[in-house]
């Protein structure tokens, strides 16, 4: 079996860190999903309460302004609605 570096990332861990972290780490490169929106006639309700963790962790891995790793008090926090 092949995986990519998402779906390896969230085999490691899924057994360490809550359930909002491996979202964050399983879907961060599924782009259509949580930038164009969609997919979501597939998604359930959990994947909807989800989605918003994904999309809070996405800036803090990709951007080059980023001067540290991000952390999970301040993505929690960004998520706060």
């Amino acid at each position: 079996m092949s995986w990519g570096h998402d779906e390896y990332i969230y085999n490691v861990c899924k057994d360490c860190l809550p359930e909002e972290a491996l979202y964050m780490l399983r879907y961060h490169s599924f782009y259509p999903w949580h930038r164009e929106g969609e997919y979501d006639h597939l998604c359930n309700d959990k994947d909807h309460r989800m989605l918003k963790w994904v999309q809070a962790f996405n800036p803090t891995i990709y951007t080059p302004r980023a001067t540290s790793a991000p952390t999970w008090r301040n993505c929690a926090r960004s998520t706060k609605s």
